[in-house]
């Protein structure tokens, strides 16, 4: 390579396949890394961090009974007595009605998930600060299932697909509605049991902000509330031989100067 384009002929690849056999580019001067799934541009970080007044609109309609969800993240802040946080959801107010929801109530007690009727189902639970968990929420025929380490709970509510309201992050709406105050590090929404959105949190190199970067549609979400996240160290996640095929992407060579 030596700080040209590689050019690579055209391969058919499958969904959820192997990436198979990658090249070893070179470059005077320089020592390659690996193939990185985030563009030149952006620097992946651990994760991004909020205080409680951040949020991102992913832009996505929370009213497709076929998504899922996978977020890993960690408390920062716990909610306090008589308050709620929610990790993401998409909640339309007037009429107390959620179509997609992971909300956390008082010192994260109990949380709901996925109701269409606000509030239900509920189940209790003990979450600490800086303890990182990884939830997942699947569709299935009959309702929802909520997966969290060795916790699963499932549910029959019918989902809100009249409601035509974004997904967000940090929160369930757009002003002020239950902020959580996490680490945020990964964030995957299904469609269909396929990929449709991987987020990973990132650094925009020309701005210097952090967010988050949308590998499927190439799109980086910045906050849409006040102030700035925080965020981790950096970091890459190298793509190996034996990395699956996810999404459509273009991968970047990584390198350190010798």
């Amino acid at each position: 390579m030596d700080g040209k384009e590689l050019e690579i002929a055209p391969q058919k690849q499958y969904y959820n396949s192997p990436y198979g056999a990658l090249p070893t580019p070179t470059r005077e001067g320089y020592t390659f890394a690996g193939w990185s799934l985030l563009p030149i541009g952006y620097t992946q970080v651990e994760y991004i961090e909020s205080s409680g007044t951040q949020v991102i609109d992913t832009g996505v309609q929370g009213n497709n009974s076929n998504l899922g969800f996978e977020v890993k993240y960690s408390w920062v802040t716990l909610p306090s007595s008589n308050s709620y946080a929610a990790i993401f959801g998409s909640y339309k107010n007037e009429s107390s009605v959620t179509t997609r929801l992971l909300q956390f109530g008082p010192n994260t007690t109990y949380y709901n998930i996925n109701s269409k009727a606000y509030g239900s189902p509920s189940m209790s639970v003990t979450r600490t600060v800086d303890t990182i968990y990884s939830e997942k929420i699947t569709s299935t025929p009959g309702g929802m299932t909520y997966k969290s380490n060795n916790l699963t709970s499932s549910s029959s509510s019918t989902i809100g697909t009249d409601i035509n309201n974004t997904i967000y992050l940090f929160s369930h709406g757009s002003v002020d509605a239950a902020r959580s105050s996490i680490k945020l590090y990964e964030f995957i929404i299904y469609d269909n049991e396929k990929v449709a959105h991987n987020y990973i949190p990132c650094i925009n190199n020309t701005t210097g902000k952090a967010g988050l970067y949308d590998l499927v549609s190439g799109t980086f979400l910045e906050n849409s509330g006040t102030g700035d996240f925080a965020y981790g160290s950096e970091t890459n996640t190298y793509i190996s031989d034996s990395s699956l095929i996810t999404n459509n992407h273009t991968i970047t060579a990584i390198w350190e100067a010798n």
